[in-house]
């Protein structure tokens, strides 16, 4: 059909976009690259054949409707066509198979405008069709062909090849085939327009260079720091989202303990804040340390540790194997023909006792699996008339050795350890679940499921000595330390101690479900059990009142005291084992396992629990974070301080002991008879001084409480004594300030007691004298603080008395101290807050704030932070010029004393609690804090959980070496 040149002029359209719909993409792009494009202003107004060049090509029409529903293009896209100075065909596949854009080409063409025709080559391969990858052709018939008068397809006449512009891979780039299409349509030289389009470009880019220059410099930090504002706020709001998901997860389930402390320390690094630090420290606080884990082949349904805590033996699948305690090094095994239920040390730790499903009881050295005896557990089965083996549930040595005491079918039986030979038995009406020897060895307790009943019996000849009767199957035994009371668990709901020689019911404890397990304290005045009402639990042995309880997510099966009777280690269902206070039943740790945990075993020192889970693994876990102790005080705490070094804490009491403990453990150094009001340590450490309520001062010898001096803080005028309230020593340790309840601050040589200052608090205003109830040196000895109940916190000089300076609180100020530099003087007060204030000028710097009385101040090394500890339960951290709190820790009773680590990486705390001192050790720092809790955590998020929770952030390991979960 003819063709002719048409004017840009009388179209409404500069052009006419033709595409398929899966090409919509391409074709938006399109329509934004041709309208936006402002054509060179040395171009526009020239005449060409295709008319006046304009400004722009705009509007260009694109149809965004679906047409596919249509019967034929519709009378709005055929006026558009006519209306278009120009058709631009998006070509691919989808377009060369599209029936309308074969269609408004064909349209097109029928117009008479065949020239105006420009192909965008998006995807497939130009003239392709009818070769071997015809599926391949991008240009759609219409293009490829001709039309006929009648305006249809001649497909035997070739059309001429259209301009082309090609942005495949490799090709053109998008913004030559830009270029191209405009160049066309305008009717100048491509060449031309580039070059034009290159120096227009240029002189732009050196037009607004120097004014985008300006502006940048004039925008830029402007921009930048909005962008961080908002990085930053982003950064806080994932932080802030992060830590409120690991508390989540802390308390919805015992299994996601791990996932708390790793979401915990995502967002401590997106963003450190009280919030995700808190959430941190509390899941620190439950995580147990990790010592080792021993893969099995099977469920490991036993776990002891041998009598001196050398070895750890297991029972699970057909075999028993015994361990190096402290290595987890393998030792022995021992392989049954079925299952093996128990295993037992002899108290000289040279054999192990396991009995088996295979219905046989064995002993075998521990050093070497070599087996010494085994017994083939038979009993009469009337039903065939003859004997049948049956599973041995339990097996235990005596307290000499001398015996091995088994539970299995009907019977519970003595043998003698080192030949197997029997020595007694008692038969009951169902089978036999547990045994325990008495302490003496002499009696055996045995629980009968079946029967319902509790027995003691002669280990020597079997004679039954005693009975008690439950309301259902009795699951489990053990006698008291001194062999008086036996307790038993049984599936009616119920845990039960009785009279081990008279059977007599002492005290029962009822719980929601089976009681599965039951173990004595060390001083046998508790009881622990678990239950499959889900709650480990702890009661009086004597009267059977709960004293507290944990709660598990399912039953638990297994139980043990510590050696020093202040925790329980728990093993339940849910995939935990757990250790608490017994007394309080609060959750001090917690190891997560794969399946239920069925095994928990104590070692002789304490310092760690064995567990076994059905998991197939035995872990071994430390239930009390290292730098935690406890130590045992004797009446009411007055005074808490820490060595220097931070081995030794001492305790001042109100019932006339002064007490010096190591840190560690808690154990017990030294102690004056002295009630001790006030206690502190020289700089040195060799020496703690001790302020007494009838008004003498001590020091003494920390480690052997050997008493260097003592004087009486008296004048001779006075009537009675006046209780010293506060002592510190100077930096060189020469000299002993103390703080009196008679109004005076008084300064002695502290060889010989001589007084070489005194300061009175006496109030002009008033004859009455204010006590002083915190006193300390500056770090040049140069001056004195003071802190006085009429609620000012002083300072003075140490060679004259003058005061230089005082701050006024709400309430009487109990705690003061200087900075490293002697600048800054900090105090706690009855009112509730901490304070940091200038040592000359007593202008305040910094304040936190309390819910209770704040007892104990302490700088960091470097001066720049400031703990303290409140009777709400807190250590706060203050930075000292900002005055922002930094860190929270949360302990177990009012804080007494603080102090920071020589390197000010850690923070110690010692809180009262009843008739003892909690010391707790504490990294400051972030990343410390993050690699304890790394050292903990036996995997890293997954990356599931990464997406969930960190959808915008790549993925990475939170803890490096850590492995990943199985």
């Amino acid at each position: 059909m003819k063709t002719s040149s048409v004017s840009l002029e009388p179209f409404k359209y500069r052009g006419f976009i033709s595409y398929a719909r899966e090409d919509e993409a391409f074709a938006e792009w399109l329509q934004t690259s041709l309208e936006h494009y402002r054509i060179p202003r040395r171009l526009v107004g020239r005449d060409t054949p295709e008319g006046k060049v304009p400004r722009r090509l705009y509007p260009i029409y694109r149809d965004k409707a679906e047409t596919s529903a249509s019967a034929d293009l519709g009378a709005a896209i055929r006026n558009a066509l006519h209306e278009s100075h120009s058709l631009f065909v998006v070509c691919s596949p989808s377009a060369a198979g599209s029936k309308w854009v074969n269609e408004e080409i064909r349209t097109f063409k029928e117009l008479g405008r065949e020239s105006k025709i420009f192909a965008l080559i998006a995807s497939g391969e130009p003239e392709s069709f009818g070769g071997a990858n015809s599926e391949l052709e991008c240009f759609p018939a219409a293009l490829r062909f001709g039309i006929r008068a009648d305006g249809q397809i001649d497909q035997t006449r070739p059309a001429a090849e259209p301009l082309a512009a090609d942005i495949r891979t490799g090709r053109d780039s998008r913004a030559n085939a830009r270029l191209r299409l405009i160049a066309g349509a305008i009717g100048v030289p491509f060449d031309e327009l580039k070059r034009r389009d290159r120096r227009r470009r240029r002189f732009q880019a050196a037009a607004w260079g120097l004014a985008t220059a300006v502006l940048l410099a004039c925008f830029v930090g402007v921009w930048a720091w909005q962008q961080q504002k908002v990085q930053r706020q982003r950064r806080d709001a994932d932080a802030g989202r992060l830590a409120a998901q690991a508390n989540l997860a802390r308390n919805e389930s015992a299994a996601l303990l791990e996932r708390s402390a790793l979401l915990a320390i995502e967002s401590t690094r997106l963003a450190p804040s009280l919030e995700n630090e808190s959430a941190l420290r509390a899941t620190l606080g439950l995580l147990a340390k990790p010592v080792f884990k021993i893969p099995h082949d099977d469920s490991v349904v036993a776990v002891v540790f041998s009598p001196k805590g050398r070895y750890l033996a297991t029972a699970s699948g057909d075999a028993s194997r015994v361990f190096e305690a402290a290595s987890g090094k393998g030792l022995s095994r021992l392989a049954f023909g079925e299952q093996v239920h128990t295993v037992s040390f002899s108290p000289d730790e040279r054999y192990v006792a396991a009995g088996s499903a295979d219905g046989t009881a064995r002993v075998f050295e521990a050093a070497n699996g070599k087996e010494v005896w085994r017994v083939a557990v038979k009993e009469y089965d009337p039903r065939i008339g003859g004997e049948v083996g049956d599973d041995v549930e339990d097996v235990t040595f005596s307290p000499d050795g001398h015996y091995v005491a088994s539970a299995s079918g009907h019977t519970a039986r003595v043998f003698e350890a080192l030949s197997g030979k029997e020595v007694s038995r008692l038969t009951f009406q169902g089978s036999v679940d547990a045994v325990a020897f008495s302490p003496d060895g002499r009696y055996v307790a045995a629980a009968g499921s079946w029967d319902n009943t509790a027995r003691v019996f002669d280990a020597a000849n079997g004679r039954e000595i005693s009975r008690l009767t439950f309301g259902d199957e009795v699951r489990s035994v053990a006698f008291s330390p001194d062999g008086r009371y036996a307790a038993a668990g049984s599936d009616d709901d119920s845990a039960r101690v009785f009279e081990a020689l008279s059977g007599k019911e002492v005290s029962r404890l009822t719980f929601q479900d089976s009681v599965d397990a039951v173990a004595f304290s060390p001083d046998g005045r508790y009881v622990a059990a678990g239950g499959r009402d889900s709650t480990a639990r702890v009661f009086e042995a004597a009267s059977g009142r709960e004293l507290s309880r944990l709660s598990f997510q399912d039953r638990v099966g297994a139980v043990a005291f510590s050696p020093n009777g202040r925790y329980v280690a728990a093993g339940s269902a849910d995939g935990t084992a757990r250790a608490f206070d017994a007394a309080s039943g609060k959750e001090v740790s917690r190891l997560i396992f794969q399946a239920p945990v069925g095994a928990v075993a104590f070692s002789p020192d304490g310092r760690h629990v064995a567990a076994g889970s059905e998991d197939k693994t035995l872990r071994v876990f430390e239930p009390v974070a290292e730098g935690t102790s406890r130590l045992t005080v004797r009446g009411l705490v007055e005074r808490v301080a820490f060595s220097p070094d931070w081995r030794y804490v001492a305790v001042g009491t109100a019932n006339g002991l002064a007490q010096v403990f190591r840190a560690a453990d808690g154990i017990e150094v030294s102690r004056l008879k002295l009630q001790a009001n006030a206690v502190a340590f020289s700089p040195d450490g060799h020496h703690l001084a001790a302020g007494s309520d009838d008004g003498t001062l001590s020091v003494f010898d920390p480690l052997n409480g050997n008493e260097v001096s003592r004087f009486t803080l008296k004048d001779p005028q006075e009537e009675g004594r006046f209780p010293v309230l506060a002592v510190a020593f100077s930096r060189d340790s020469r000299y002993v300030a103390a703080g009196r309840w008679d109004g005076t601050a008084r300064v002695f040589q502290a060889v010989n007691g001589r007084e070489v200052l005194r300061l009175d608090m006496q109030d002009p205003q008033e004859e009455a004298r204010i006590a002083v109830g915190a006193v300390a040196f500056s770090p040049d000895s140069r001056y004195v603080a003071v802190g006085v109940m009429d609620g000012t916190a002083r300072v003075f000089e140490a060679l004259s008395g003058k005061e230089v300076s005082r701050l006024r609180f709400q309430d009487r100020v109990g705690a003061v101290t200087f900075s490293p530099d002697g600048n800054y003087v900090g105090a706690g007060s009855l009112d509730g807050t901490a304070r940091v204030f200038g040592a000359l000028n007593g202008k305040e710097i910094s304040r936190l704030n309390f819910q209770a009385r704040v007892g104990a101040v302490a700088f960091s090394p470097d001066g720049r932070q400031m703990a303290a500890g409140s009777e709400d339960h807190t250590v706060r951290l203050l930075d000292v010029i900002g005055g922002k709190e930094v860190s929270r820790f949360s302990l177990e009773g009012s804080v007494e004393a603080v102090a920071f680590s020589p390197d000010g990486r850690d923070l110690a705390s010692a809180a009262a609690g009843m008739q003892e001192i909690i010391v707790a050790r504490d990294p400051i720092h972030h990343q410390d804090l993050i690699d304890e809790a790394c050292d903990r955590l036996t995997r890293n998020l997954t990356e599931e959980e990464w997406r969930r929770f960190l959808p915008l952030e790549k993925y990475r390991k939170t803890c490096p070496n850590r492995r990943e979960p199985d």
